[in-house]
C-alpha cells in the first residue's frame, strides 16, 4: 500500500497539500495566503450497532458568498479513507490535514463510497449481521455552525460527529432498511493556547518509522504512524514525544524512543498543540504487525467465553470491528474470530491513567461484552472461521451506552463513587455493570454522582474488568461475578 506522510506543525503544513479551488469568485485576483486545517472525526453511539464503515473520497469546503470553494482531499485520483465511526463512540482520531485558502467557509461537502454497518444479534449463529449502506446521493452537504474563518498562517480544527442512530434509514415498523442518511454536525474548533485540540484518546495505528529528536527541539523523537486504512492520501501523523511522555508507563527518553520498532502496534493519549503537531502524553507500544506473517492486532468486543475449572479463559469468540495492518488475505472484519488463550498469552491494560483502582488484568478478567485488543498469528479455520493463538491481550477503553439504574457510593466531592449502569446493548446479555469513578472522572451535561437519574441515556467511557471473586475496591463492596467499569467519563445525552 502506498503512504504518504501527512505533517503537522504550521510550516510544514504550508508544504503538505496542492490545493484546487472552485469557481466562485468574481474577481481576477486570487489571494494565495493560506492557515492550517486538522479535521476530526467522532461518533455519537446506537445501541448495539458495532460498525458503522465507510470509506470518504471526497472533502470540499463551500465559502460563503463571494469566497472560493476548495477541495481540501484527496490529493491524488481515487485515494479515500476508510473510517468505522462505530468505534469512535465518544473517542475521537484524526481525518486529515493540510492547508486551506483563507476565507469563510459555512459548508463542506463529503463525498463517501462503499459503506456497512453492523448490528449485534443474540438470536442470530454467528450474533452479527452486517449489511451494505446504499447511499441516494453519495456526496453530502453539511453546514458548518458557526462558519469557519480562516486566516494567514491560523491553525483550526473542525470536527465531525456522525450521529450513527439517525444515519441509518428505519422503515415505519422502525426495522433497519440499509440507506445511508448520514447526520453529521460539523463545529469549527479553535485551540486552547495551553491544551491545544484535545485531548485526543486511544488513537490507535501502527508505526511506519521512528526518527530521532534533536538535541535542539522541544521532542526527543517521533513516531510516524499510520492511523487508518485506505490508500496514498491515509493519515500518516507524525506523533511528536517529549520528555514528559509516558511510553509504557515510564517517563521517555531518547533511548527508548529509538528502540521503537518499525510494525508496533501503538496506543496514543495526546493532543494537538496549538501548532498543529499532534504531542503525546502517553503512548502505549505493543506487539510488531506483519500481514505477511498473518500476525495482526485486532480490536473488537468478547461474544462469549469458555472458561477452566479454576475460571481463567482459555477460549471466547470475538467480533473483529477493526484490525491493523488492514489485510484482507489475512482477516475479513465485521467477522467472529475463535480466539485461543495459552498459558503464554501475556495480559495489558491500554490508557493506563484509566486504571485509577489498579485492577489486575488476566484470564479470570475476560467477559463477554468487553473490548480488548488482541495480538497473534491467524491462521483460517473452516470455511469462514478465523483462529487466532493470543500472544497478549490488552483490555482497552469502551464507551457502552445505558441507564442510570441506582447509587452505589456518593462521595463528598460529588465526583468519587459509584453506580449501577444498565448497558442497551444486547452484547451484555442482560446484565448490570457497576461503575466506579474518582476525583478525575469527566461527568459531562450533568453535574455529578447527585445528579444522575434513570433518564436521559448516559454514555460511560472507561476501562472494564470482570470481578469472579468480587470483594473491595476502593472503599466500594464488589459483588462476586460483577463487570466492573473505573470510569474515565460519564457523559449525560441531550
Amino acid at each position: 500500500m502506498l503512504k504518504r506522510k501527512l505533517t503537522f506543525g504550521l510550516a510544514l503544513l504550508a508544504a503538505s497539500l496542492a490545493l484546487s479551488c472552485g469557481n466562485s469568485s468574481t474577481t481576477t485576483t486570487v489571494n494565495t495566503d493560506t492557515g492550517g486545517v486538522v479535521i476530526f472525526v467522532t461518533d455519537s453511539p446506537a445501541c448495539n450497532v458495532l460498525t458503522y464503515r465507510t470509506a470518504v473520497t471526497g472533502i470540499r469546503l463551500l465559502a460563503v458568498a463571494g469566497g472560493r470553494n476548495v477541495n481540501i482531499f484527496p490529493g491524488a485520483l481515487g485515494a479515500y479513507v476508510k473510517v468505522n465511526f462505530a468505534a469512535l463512540k465518544d473517542l475521537t482520531t484524526i481525518l486529515h490535514s493540510g492547508t486551506v485558502r483563507v476565507g469563510t467557509y459555512n459548508q463542506i461537502q463529503i463525498s463517501f463510497a462503499s459503506s456497512v454497518f453492523s448490528v449485534f444479534d443474540p438470536a442470530l449463529t454467528p450474533p452479527n449481521k452486517s449489511t451494505a449502506l446504499s447511499f441516494t446521493n453519495t456526496t453530502q452537504t453539511f453546514d458548518i455552525q458557526p462558519p469557519l474563518t480562516v486566516v494567514k498562517g491560523g491553525i483550526y480544527g473542525l470536527r465531525l460527529d456522525l450521529d450513527v442512530r439517525h444515519s441509518i434509514g428505519r422503515d415505519a415498523q422502525g426495522n433497519l432498511t440499509g440507506d445511508a442518511l448520514p447526520a453529521v454536525t460539523v463545529t469549527p474548533m479553535t485551540p486552547d493556547l495551553s491544551k491545544g485540540f484535545g485531548p485526543l484518546q486511544d488513537l490507535k495505528g501502527f508505526v511506519l518509522s521512528v526518527t530521532n529528536g534533536s538535541t535542539l527541539s522541544q521532542y526527543i523523537g517521533s513516531v510516524n504512524v499510520q492511523l487508518l486504512s485506505g490508500t496514498a492520501s491515509v493519515p500518516v501523523v507524525p506523533v511528536n514525544i517529549t520528555p514528559d511522555t509516558l511510553i509504557n508507563g515510564q517517563l521517555a527518553t531518547r533511548s527508548d524512543v529509538a528502540a521503537i520498532l518499525g510494525g508496533s502496534f501503538v496506543e496514543i493519549d495526546g493532543f494537538v498543540n496549538a501548532q498543529g503537531s499532534l504531542v503525546a502524553n502517553a503512548l502505549e507500544v505493543e506487539d510488531q504487525v506483519n500481514a505477511l506473517q498473518s500476525r495482526v492486532g485486532i480490536i473488537g468486543f468478547i461474544t462469549s467465553i469458555t472458561r477452566d475449572a479454576t475460571g481463567r479463559a482459555t477460549q471466547f469468540n470475538f467480533y473483529v470491528s477493526d484490525e491493523q495492518p488492514e489485510s484482507l488475505f489475512v482477516l475479513d472484519v465485521d467477522t467472529i474470530a475463535q480466539v485461543e488463550v495459552t498459558s503464554t498469552t501475556s495480559f495489558h491494560t491500554s490508557s493506563r491513567p484509566v486504571n485509577f483502582a489498579s485492577l489486575p488484568f488476566d484470564a479470570t478478567s475476560l467477559q463477554v461484552g468487553q473490548q480488548v485488543i488482541v495480538h497473534g498469528t491467524v491462521a483460517r479455520g473452516g470455511g469462514s472461521v478465523f483462529n487466532v493463538t493470543a500472544d497478549s491481550i490488552y483490555v482497552a477503553l469502551q464507551t457502552p451506552e445505558g441507564n442510570f439504574s441506582s447509587a452505589v457510593q456518593v462521595g463528598s466531592d460529588d465526583k468519587t463513587g459509584a453506580f449501577w449502569f444498565r448497558p442497551c446493548a444486547a452484547i451484555f446479555q442482560g446484565l448490570p455493570i457497576l461503575v466506579l469513578t474518582n476525583g478525575d472522572t469527566a461527568f459531562v451535561n450533568v453535574t455529578g454522582l447527585s445528579g444522575l437519574t434513570s433518564l436521559p441515556d448516559l454514555i460511560v467511557k472507561g476501562l472494564a474488568f470482570y470481578e469472579q471473586q468480587g470483594g473491595t475496591i476502593n472503599g466500594v463492596s464488589v459483588p462476586a461475578g460483577t463487570l466492573v467499569m473505573l470510569a474515565d467519563q460519564v457523559r449525560q445525552l441531550p
